[in-house]
């Protein structure tokens, strides 16, 4: 049995998930994908293996699954399906997993976001570095006691909301799929519409995959509806954010700043948005810590090990 890692991330803070897989007799084939949007790349690179642990930005569909008859299981060292097709996948039989195992990871990142917008931080640590002094410039805003808005609220919205109990905010939470709230601390939960969410928030943190139904959740229409004291954060997918109409609101003071770990495009190469004083960009880091990359490495692993020795043993 042979497994193809195409996710350049897969195993780098650790061996164990090479070693999980290798002593469960399964040979392990590190074949590093450049240029994951073509799938004739992609699909060359799995050949003839039973399984393959891909990138989120690995595209695998029919042209895949038409050149790789053997393929078996596909296992996403991500989150999110929206680069592979499920409905073909389905069909074949193929299994289809995702490893969400960077939840903590990323609510640090969006944390980190919130509170770096709050105090300009960015741009007073470049004014130092140039030689300025003008506390006064970078006036801020605190994060205690504010109104925080979690659309999605899965593994890395909770995460979130726990991270929440020190500043004591309110939590406004939109989610049409979950029917129940479960407390948190002492902290008030309220489950809103989404217009209500992006109304009375002083933060809105996304966190849901992205879909037909969640692109472009965030246009022009939701961003006027938030408050021009307003913060979006972004830890989940570009497609999710109107990146024009969000441009147009940083410019012209709809919302007072934005930070994003991911774009439409990636690289997003010059995005007018990076030029803006008030917007923070990282490069897709939000899972790159050696406690994530373990255990997403062990998720993945697993999903393998769990469908191709099944598999031969009945």
């Amino acid at each position: 049995m042979k497994v193809a890692v195409l996710s350049k991330s897969f195993a780098k803070a650790s061996d164990q998930p090479i070693t999980l897989l290798e002593n469960a007799g399964i040979e392990v084939l590190q074949r590093p994908n450049d240029d994951p949007a073509n799938e004739e790349r992609v699909a060359e690179l799995i050949g003839d293996c039973d399984g393959a642990i891909v990138a989120a930005q690995d595209r695998v569909g029919s042209i895949v699954f038409d050149r790789c008859p053997k393929l078996r299981v596909v296992a996403d060292h991500a989150v999110g399906f929206d680069r592979i097709d499920m409905e073909v996948a389905q069909r074949r039989g193929i299994v289809v997993k995702t490893c969400p195992g960077n939840y903590e990871s990323v609510a640090d990142l969006a944390w980190l976001f919130i509170l770096a917008s709050a105090r300009k931080l960015l741009p007073a640590v470049q004014s130092v570095k140039d030689g300025q002094w003008s506390p006064p410039a970078f006036s801020g805003a605190e994060v205690l006691h504010k109104t925080i808005g979690i659309v999605g609220y899965g593994q890395i919205g909770r995460a979130v909301i726990q991270r929440a109990q020190g500043f004591e905010n309110k939590i406004l939470v939109y989610d049409p799929f979950v029917r129940n709230i479960a407390p948190v601390g002492n902290l008030e939960i309220a489950h809103v519409s989404l217009d209500a969410l992006l109304e009375q928030s002083d933060v809105v943190s996304l966190h849901v995959p992205l879909s037909e139904g969640t692109r472009y959740i965030i246009d022009s229409v939701a961003l006027s509806k938030m408050k021009r004291s307003a913060t979006l954060i972004n830890t989940s997918r570009g497609g999710l954010v109107d990146e024009a109409a969000l441009h147009r609101a940083l410019t012209d003071g709809t919302i007072a700043a934005a930070a994003t770990d991911v774009f439409e495009t990636e690289p997003p190469g010059n995005n007018p948005l990076l030029g803006l004083p008030n917007f923070i960009a990282t490069p897709h880091l939000g899972a790159q810590t050696a406690d994530a990359n373990i255990r997403t490495g062990m998720m993945a692993a697993r999903i393998i090990i769990d469908v191709l020795t099944k598999n031969t043993n009945s």
